[in-house]
């Protein structure tokens, strides 16, 4: 009972404490600005991204102004996405019918864009500013038809081109965040 006892304490112990990192080196914090008025989501898939490739990003929704002021930093680099936005289109599609049910496929694709700027984060210095802009082309369905001879119904089937425009931001978040990682390398 006694060696269970000591287990369970060094545990408690050493689990917390192991979690340091002690090897962390200038460069490994970047702060995502969040702003309200551009896509939230590429600041998500950027700090997922910024993640993926060992930094350790967070996000936060200070502005520059704010930590001018504060004077106090959380981090080495801050990154805010100045504009992004995506337009979809749709090329053209085909509906295919048999008896009772149909579906319609079309051919779409996606623009995605983001001008984002990196500061030093103990100056506040702009460093670098990325345009990044990707395109995703996909074939699928966009409508569902059941009916008869005499009445149909079509619904719409949006969850296509939302993947699709998600796939365009990912993209671009994916692009972004290796730049990011090229500048601050050197």
């Amino acid at each position: 009972m006694r060696s269970l006892a000591l287990a369970v304490l060094v545990a408690v112990f050493a689990v917390p404490l192991s979690a340091f990192d002690t090897n962390a080196q200038r460069g490994d914090r970047i702060g995502v600005i969040t702003n309200r008025e551009v896509n939230e989501v590429v600041c998500g898939y950027l700090t997922t991204e910024l993640r993926r490739l060992g930094f350790e990003a967070f996000r936060t929704s200070e502005t520059i102004d704010d930590l001018a002021e504060r004077n106090e930093s959380e981090a080495d680099y801050y990154v805010e996405l100045v504009a992004g936005g995506t337009d979809n289109y749709s090329w053209g599609g085909v509906d295919i019918g048999g008896d009772g049910a149909g579906v319609g496929i079309d051919v779409g694709t996606t623009f995605a864009s983001a001008r984002i700027q990196l500061y030093d984060g103990r100056t506040l210095e702009l460093i670098d500013t990325f345009e990044v802009r990707k395109k995703t082309t996909a074939v699928g369905p966009s409508a569902i038809g059941i009916g008869g001879r005499h009445v149909g119904l079509w619904i719409a089937v949006p969850f296509v081109r939302y993947m699709r425009e998600r796939s365009a931001i990912r993209a671009v978040a994916r692009e972004a965040a290796q730049q990011i990682a090229e500048a601050q390398a050197r």
